[in-house]
């Protein structure tokens, strides 16, 4: 099939549709505009009525812009989805990915469908204008005849410049990659029409998470004696982290060498630069590093929630460099701490299943670069991140991984994946040697050890970066493309390959479980991770679909020389998910909460407990 040749189907429909959405709840349908390209047959419907579904998908293409808001409304209204879908969103974010103008990133700042038609010299409505029609949808729950009429011809405007803007790229499109982008949209709507199940207690710990805050800074100064947090105010107390206790705790504590410091010589808090990897190093730090992003994190609680206790966040599909889903912290739970996890609840009845790939990126790596090093320890089920500790001296060689009982190795293990995932993206010696907490010269030693052990990877990661700066771009299998150009800088080609593959193999194994009739039961993607919910007798039959999926897609996506795992649990009915890592913060929650029923119970429904009794 060539680029341009859409020949192959009888009918080609340019669908829009308007709705109102609430934070957290499901699509309500108001109207829906379709146009058949090839004889200009128009179709409109207004949803202040019950309509049956008037496509007959046989042998014909759907094109869209931003296609999974028009699918979960067909979802809302009992529709079945299309087969074949052609994302002219998904199409653009691929086209301006790595370009820049006037100092602007194209792919996070010109991706409305204006912007789309903009780049082919068309003309939209503006931004204004479109801000204007969405007020007036979402201000209203019933429309006059005259504002039905405003509301259609508004979405005609937007039907009538998706099929313009088709007609422009059309030419430039691969149709079949095209195709296989926008069936991901069909399980996008899925997952942001479902929405993770959270527990009934999310709704408490709303109500109460001012006093929430006061407790966790409370507890963990009880129990750990920082010295860092300050309770302000009498009507309604914060806690407050103090910076210049904290430069005073790292000092007392003999690391004033070793703690990164900021242009005001204070000691860095960055999260992902400097305090996480710090308390890799050293743990006793964890439970203050946990609790400062908890109680931010709590602000954040109320947003994307449904009635039904459904977190319902937009997925953001394709929102990175290397296509990877990009919610946003303030809509999704698991974008928070880990003990917030623990609030993620199958709904009675239910189970939640899910499968998280092991060593997703060490595998990928040794397929695609085929180092005999790296194949043989994935391949045989040897963790990746003990293999590199030992290589590099860290651990002995008789070391093997055991969370429960070895939690000396599983801190190396930590520290040593860390180190893994920064050399395969570049990171300098003294970057790794602040993440190590090591001297300058151990972590160049390091980096040259990664780099000799697996010198087949390194030679086949220099060679990419080569052939990105001389073709102008690099790409996965499936065409997802980032332009490169000389300001490119090597390390976001180096992080491309990797990162962009597990991507494909995500969204690929979405659509084998959208296709197998398991659409309805996605909840979610994260990381390297997916959520289903299902009926409890279920549980197991999803759990091996899961699986059954997840290597079909890798067997299309991967050469072959890596058989990638996916470790799976369920969660059943009347449990909760459990993370490990967020247990100290989860056990002051439960404590809490338990506080707060009997004050209720006693006082009212409004009251909280005194904190850290």
């Amino acid at each position: 099939m060539t680029s341009s040749d859409l020949s192959a189907f009888t009918s080609v429909w340019v669908i829009d549709t308007e709705f109102r959405q609430k934070d957290g709840e499901r699509n309500e349908p108001v109207c829906l505009c379709a146009l058949e390209v090839r004889t200009g047959r128009r179709l409109e419907l207004f949803f202040d009525r019950h309509h049956d579904n008037p496509f007959n998908y046989s042998d014909a293409l759907y094109v869209c812009y931003n296609a999974s808001a028009e699918w979960k409304t067909f979802i809302s209204l009992g529709w079945s989805l299309p087969p074949n879908v052609v994302d002219l969103y998904f199409e653009h974010l691929n086209a301006v990915n790595g370009l820049w103008h006037d100092n602007c990133d194209l792919r996070l700042t010109a991706t409305g469908l204006a912007d789309a038609m903009a780049c082919y010299g068309l003309d939209g409505l503006s931004c204004t204008e479109k801000r204007g029609e969405r007020d007036y949808i979402l201000s209203q729950t019933s429309y006059p005849p005259e504002g039905q009429q405003r509301i259609l011809e508004y979405c005609w405007k937007d039907v009538e410049g998706t099929a313009r803007l088709l007609g422009e790229m059309s030419a430039e499109l691969d149709l079949d990659q095209a195709l296989l982008r926008g069936a991901y949209s069909r399980s996008v709507a899925w997952m942001e029409n479902n929405g993770l199940p959270v527990s009934p207690l999310y709704r408490e710990l709303d109500v109460h998470r001012q006093a929430l805050q006061v407790e966790i800074a409370k507890r963990v100064e009880d129990v750990h004696s920082y010295g860092v947090f300050e309770i302000q105010g009498r009507t309604r107390p914060t806690p407050v982290f103090k910076q210049w206790r904290f430069d005073a705790l790292v000092e007392r504590s003999g690391l004033a060498d070793l703690w990164p410091t900021t242009p005001r010589g204070h000691y860095s808090t960055r999260d992902k630069d400097v305090f996480r990897p710090m308390a890799r190093l050293h743990p006793e730090f964890e439970p203050l590093r946990q609790a400062r992003k908890s109680i931010k994190s709590l602000g954040l609680f109320g947003g994307a929630i449904g009635t039904d206790c459904r977190n319902r966040a937009p997925v953001h599909p394709f929102g990175t460099i290397t296509s990877r889903n990009n919610y946003k912290a303030a809509q999704f739970v698991l974008s928070r701490p880990h003990w917030v996890r623990n609030l993620i609840a199958p709904s009675e009845g239910h189970a939640l299943v899910y499968g998280d790939i092991v060593a997703a990126e060490a595998g990928i790596a040794a397929d695609a670069s085929g180092d005999p090093e790296l194949v043989r320890i994935y391949n045989s089920g040897l963790d990746p991140y003990i293999e590199f500790g030992k290589s590099a001296g860290a651990l002995p060689p008789d070391a093997v991984r055991d969370e429960k009982n070895r939690p000396d190795i599983e801190a190396v293990r930590d520290l040593y994946k860390v180190a893994d995932l920064g050399i395969k993206y570049g990171i300098g010696g003294s970057s790794l040697a602040t993440n190590l907490g090591a001297p300058a010269w151990q972590a160049d030693r390091i980096i040259a050890e990664h780099k000799r052990t697996y010198a087949a990877y390194w030679a086949w990661a220099y060679a990419q970066i080569e052939r990105a700066y001389q073709a102008g771009y690099i790409e996965t299998a499936f065409g997802w493309r980032m332009v490169v150009e000389r300001i490119t800088k090597r390390n976001t080609i180096l992080n491309f390959p990797q990162q962009a593959t597990c991507a494909e193999l995500m969204r690929l194994t979405c659509i084998f479980l959208e296709e197998r009739g398991l659409g309805p039961m996605l909840c979610a993607t994260h990381h390297d991770a997916f959520y289903l919910e299902c009926p409890e007798a279920l549980a197991d039959q999803v759990s091996a679909e899961l699986q059954s999926c997840f290597q079909d897609a890798a067997g299309v996506v991967l050469s072959g020389r890596v058989l990638l795992r996916l470790d799976s649990g369920v969660v059943h009915a009347g449990g909760h998910y459990v993370d490990t890592k967020g247990a100290e913060i989860w056990s002051i929650v439960t404590d809490f909460l338990k506080r707060c029923r009997e004050v209720t119970q006693s006082n009212g429904p409004t009251e909280s407990p005194d904190v850290a009794k």
